[in-house]
């Protein structure tokens, strides 16, 4: 027992209850660091997400990348260009020519062909619609140049919902890179 009183005289108490208290600032330092490092983590992912996110939800980007992935131009029965979503810049003219159609109400004209020129060679016809009342059997082939040439037979018109006849004949064209 002597021995044993002797031995935890000649400790120092003190310098243990230094270690010990040292060594437990150290971990608890430690370890907030760490979960101050994956909040500070978290928040920012978070912020950047939302930034992301406002941004690709934003209608002018959407638009942007509509245009690059698929442009596309509407354009009326006369070869003017009502929207132009990307589509123009690999267009140089579409030129609309119009005769009296078989299946048209009236003697009225419209339009018997579409001639599209690109500004350089494209191996795919872009697609062209019609999103108006009138139903065309579209055929596309190569023309000079670059060119491609649709020609149109009308097969047909519908009235709207209204009973209204509307003559205004409104393509979708839609370009395949």
């Amino acid at each position: 027992m002597k021995i044993l009183l002797s031995f935890l005289n000649s400790l120092n108490l003190t310098a243990l209850v230094e270690w010990i208290i040292g060594s437990l600032a150290f971990v608890f330092t430690l370890i907030l660091s760490v979960y101050s490092v994956f909040r500070l983590n978290s928040g920012l992912t978070k912020t950047i997400e939302e930034r992301i996110n406002k941004i690709i939800e934003h209608p002018d980007y959407i638009r942007k990348i509509a245009s690059l992935v698929k442009p596309t131009v509407i354009f009326n029965g006369d070869g003017s260009i009502l929207h132009d979503l990307g589509g123009m810049t690999l267009i140089k003219e579409i030129r609309v020519d119009k005769g009296i159609q078989s299946a048209c109400p009236g003697n009225l004209l419209f339009p018997t062909a579409i001639t599209v020129s690109p500004i350089k060679h494209m191996a795919n016809a872009p697609i062209i619609t019609c999103n108006s009342d009138f139903d065309f059997q579209i055929t596309e082939s190569r023309a000079k140049g670059f060119d491609w040439l649709y020609k149109l037979t009308m097969n047909g018109y519908s009235t709207s919902e209204d009973g209204q006849e509307s003559l205004e004949v409104i393509f979708r064209m839609e370009i395949i890179p």
